[in-house]
């Protein structure tokens, strides 16, 4: 299509709006996956969504239209209700492969309590024909039909992108003229929406997130791109903390086009099939070749700003020292970090910054292949270089269970495609990976050294035709320890995962969702605990007790498994590439490659990542737990430079506005209309909080919703509720 044409069919398109003839649906900037991205991920989403509906149509919907994501988080109903939705759609839960869920009309109550009126669409596909047998299915099988005389029908060619044809729309205009057919008559989803919802106080009420029990397998498929764009959430929060210091503190012009431009590639690729692993090859070959444009984008802006703050006021001090570390995170933070080949100790306020000196006192480490150990912890390896022991000095306790053995990676047979581990559909709740034994990589090399403050045990595992390197950490005065780890993978059909069998007994475990934290149960009594084979999780999962815990933390995975009182996380899927037909000669690349099935696998190649084990005495602490996840994902940055303006210079310290740990700064922007700054904050807790407002947003600043929207005045304190998401806005005239 020319240029010319391709303008005609978007004024069409606009022109049909403004009739009532096309109804815009959606709201979030792409359909994204509702599990993965971080919860600031979904407040872009919404905000640059929002602005496209008004900026091309003149309208914002006042519902969420999701029909084909792959399950849905419970902090959902918080974001959507505080940037303007009244309404959810889906169908997606009509696909559970053991349990038929519950409702079709309902209340979705998420884990701070927020309600959003949500409908699941009777028929079961955003794709029906229209027919008198669609008809039929909702009046029969719609859950509410005793509650509700309404249910919405969505018909045509949806998952192609286009809609109905002259086909349907002339069943729907013979419909109403044939007996024993329900009243059907056509209109807008919100004219439905405002009908329905007078049936609200007759609906029940489902707490929690919205588990799909299915699709499990999208939680791993394509380890790449789940990396990429963990690293770029995390890159694109610390660019903006960067750039506010820049332009507030040095009068830095503020990198708006480069954020903007940004933002939306990131989150298009958060996209429900992109994101997932569930795309075609070409997809991944594009968005993982631009990742690596962006990740360095953004680093070049981020260091251009932090060298600009050190400059002109943050760097240097009387005795001479020129280098500055910044800590973009909400906690303050003590630790090793290494710096012109020299490890050196950093001890910096919560988003604030300090100097760093060399020379620090600490207890030497201790590190052979069967050992490493300091204040803290005592960890043992067994011959073959599995962890048999992990003795918790402090709590004077053992961490791994007894007669088991921890950091155990595991090979096993993954028959399944992107989407699904396979399964025996005739028994339902059984999945080929569950009752297939497990193979184990062999111990090639174990070395050992200490370096400074770090003691350190670096393994060599060999499988097939793959290797595993990994370092196992153990830094002075550090409470957890660490896997680096990098796969040379060459397995197809097989999954790599590694599990953590822990002295602890407990019925339910923690997993970090989105703006949050969720309770989910170990045990596998009922249909609907067994179907929960795979669960997700962002940076960090616990197992605890009430005396005692263990917490797995993570720079880039979301597949787990926590039953019993084993700790299971996914690593590496080698499966089929969906639509991937029979290549040439010459035609797979890294990561890719054709089995004797002629199939094209993806996973195959170098894989990076890291993970930390952490005991800690008593029940889970989010807090704790939330602030080390966060350090594990987000490294100190340290930048040398003396600062050249004295009278500007500024000593360390922080720009924490919230005095509470249990606040979370998730992120500081300009606010959208380019008047004034937005800081979002979140309660990491289940307990409500009340806090004191610091200076930097004492009187000054207003509440507003997520589309920023300004509300009540903030003074002296600060209530929120569990989980709760709280937006703050400085407006300038």
């Amino acid at each position: 299509m020319d240029e010319g044409a391709g303008a005609g069919v978007v004024f069409k398109i606009k022109d049909a709006v403004r009739a009532g003839r096309i109804e815009p649906q959606g709201m979030f900037w792409i359909e994204p996956d509702c599990s993965m991205p971080s919860g600031e991920a979904f407040v872009r989403q919404v905000l640059h969504g929002a602005k496209f509906f008004k900026d091309e149509f003149g309208v914002v919907p006042e519902y969420c239209w999701q029909p084909d994501v792959f399950g849905y988080h419970g902090q959902l109903p918080q974001i959507l209700r505080k940037s303007g939705h009244r309404f959810f759609m889906t169908q997606k839960l009509s696909w559970n492969a053991v349990n038929r869920f519950g409702h079709q009309s309902f209340h979705w109550e998420g884990i701070d309590g927020t309600r959003l009126l949500t409908h699941m669409l009777p028929e079961e596909t955003y794709n029906g024909p229209a027919a008198a047998r669609s008809l039929l299915k909702i009046q029969n099988e719609y859950v509410e039909r005793e509650v509700s005389g309404h249910a919405l029908m969505v018909y045509g060619i949806g998952d192609g992108g286009g809609g109905p044809d002259a086909e349907h729309l002339e069943r729907l205009r013979r419909a109403p003229k044939l007996p024993g057919l329900p009243a059907v008559r056509q209109g807008t989803v919100t004219e439905f929406f405002e009908t329905w919802a007078r049936d609200a106080d007759k609906f029940a009420v489902w707490k929690g997130e919205l588990y799909l029990e299915r699709h499990q397998g999208t939680l791993t498929t394509q380890a790449l791109v789940k990396r990429n764009n963990r690293r770029a959430e995390v890159g694109l929060r610390e660019l903006e903390w960067a750039a506010y210091l820049a332009t507030t503190r040095a009068g830095v012009a503020y990198p708006a086009e480069a954020l903007d431009r940004l933002w939306k590639e990131v989150l298009l690729y958060q996209f429900h099939d992109i994101l997932p692993g569930s795309s075609i090859k070409r997809v991944y070959d594009e968005c993982n070749a631009r990742y690596a444009v962006i990740l360095a984008e953004l680093e070049t802006l981020t260091a251009e700003r932090y060298a600009t703050v050190v400059k002109v006021g943050a760097g240097g001090d009387a005795e001479g020292s020129d280098v500055t570390v910044f800590n973009s995170l909400s906690w303050a933070r003590q630790e090793w970090v290494r710096w012109d080949g020299a490890w050196r100790r950093a001890d910096v306020a919560g988003l604030g910054w300090a100097r760093i000196k060399d020379g620090a006192c600490y207890e030497a480490p201790m590190a052979t292949v069967r050992l490493l150990e300091n204040e803290n912890l005592r960890v043992r390896f067994a011959e073959d270089g599995r962890i048999e022991s992990m003795w918790d000095k402090r709590a004077g306790r053992e961490t791994v269970a007894a007669g088991a053995v921890a950091n155990d990676l595991v090979i096993i047979a993954d028959t399944g495609d992107a989407w699904d581990f396979e399964n025996d559909l005739s028994k339902k709740d059984v999945w080929g990976y569950l009752v297939r034994e497990a193979a184990r990589p062999v111990l090639r090399e174990s070395v050992a050294r200490v370096d400074g403050p770090a003691a350190e045990v670096r393994q060599t595992w060999v499988y097939g035709k793959s290797e595993i390197r990994q370092t196992v950490r153990l830094l002075a005065g550090a409470e957890q320890v660490e896997f680096e780890t990098e796969v040379d993978w060459q397995e197809k059909a097989t999954m790599l995962r590694v599990r953590f069998p822990v002295a602890v007994a407990a019925d339910e475990a923690r997993f970090e969702i989105p703006f949050g934290h969720i309770k989910r149960t170990t045990r596998e009594e009922t249909s609907v605990q067994r179907a929960q084979i795979e669960v997700a999780a962002l940076q960090w999962v616990d197992l605890s007790q009430a005396d005692y815990g263990v917490a797995l933390y993570n720079d880039c995975k979301h597949g787990f498994r926590v039953k019993g009182n084993v700790i299971d996380m996914a690593l590496i899927r080698s499966v089929p590439h969906p639509g991937a037909a029979l290549i040439g000669k010459g035609d797979a690349d890294a990561g890719e490659s054709a089995g004797g099935d002629g199939k094209v696998y993806g996973d195959l190649g170098r894989h990076e990542f890291r993970y930390a084990l952490r005991p800690h005495a008593g029940d889970a602490d989010a807090v704790v737990l939330t602030a080390e996840a966060r350090a594990f994902n987000v490294p100190l940055r340290v930048v040398r430079g003396e600062c050249v303006s004295a009278g500007n210079r500024l000593q360390a310290g922080s720009y924490m506005p919230i005095m509470d740990a249990a606040i979370e700064v998730v992120a500081v922007k300009p606010a959208e209309d380019g008047l004034g700054w937005v800081w979002r904050l979140v309660n990491v807790t289940d307990a409500t909080v009340t806090t004191t407002v610091g200076k930097e947003a004492c009187g000054q600043w207003c509440e507003c919703d997520l589309l920023e929207n300004a509300g009540a005045r903030v003074m002296k304190a600060l209530t929120f509720g569990p989980f709760e998401i709280k937006t703050l806005r400085r407006q300038y005239a």
